[in-house]
């Protein structure tokens, strides 16, 4: 047989950069179909050209009841409880209890106005609707005059109370009995002691009527 002449540098040299470019085409074309493969199995729908059921958001989650938190604080749920938080003017129970619609009494007030705790009283005054106690204004009025004999003052606190709480025509008219009792003590013997109990009806009854 015929032998080949042998190639010169020039026929070699174009022989790899031949078969090298055709390496590189081969490459390109192996990396189009794997991307070409990737984009056709992540495209939305399926072999029936139904779309998937989209992801629905989760619902957000409810904020805990005025109940679950306190039972989260391991605090009982009783009146006894409230009466306590009242007292020792802690307004974050006492909101809380009142959230959940916690009753409550103008008598578990009077440690609260003995001790000035007037955010608590005023934390109370927003829920008058949930004040179920019957008939609180006797024993309150009795506990504030003996409180202002002894030398207390009637402040606004309890003036924002009277009004808020004892201006029922039963109360104004049992408090103007009072104050004219005390009158006409003070006419017929008008000792220091009548006449500072003239001036405590008076100033009571002239906050309610």
């Amino acid at each position: 047989p015929r032998k080949r002449p042998p190639r010169t540098p020039e026929e070699r040299e174009q022989l790899i950069s031949g078969a090298l470019w055709g390496a590189v085409g081969v490459m390109t074309l192996a990396i189009l179909a794997g991307a070409f493969w990737l984009f056709s199995s992540s495209s939305p729908g399926s072999d029936n050209g139904q779309a998937p059921a989209m992801a629905q958001d989760e619902p957000p989650r409810e904020a805990p009841s005025a109940r679950e938190t306190l039972n989260h604080m391991g605090i009982t749920w009783d009146a006894f409880t409230m009466r306590a938080a009242i007292e020792r003017n802690d307004t974050r129970v006492t909101a809380l209890f009142l959230q959940g619609g916690m009753n409550w009494q103008l008598a578990w007030t009077e440690q609260a106005f003995a001790a000035g705790h007037t955010e608590v009283l005023q934390l109370l005054l927003r829920y008058p609707a949930l004040m179920d106690e019957v008939k609180p204004c006797r024993r309150f009025i009795t506990t504030l005059s003996h409180d202002m004999s002894s030398g207390a003052p009637l402040t606004a606190m309890h003036k924002t109370y009277l009004q808020t709480f004892c201006t029922v025509p039963a109360v104004v008219t049992r408090q103007q009995h009072d104050t004219e009792q005390a009158r006409l003590r003070a006419q017929a013997r008008p000792s220091a002691d009548n006449k500072k109990w003239l001036k405590i009806q008076s100033a009571i009854y002239d906050a309610i009527h």
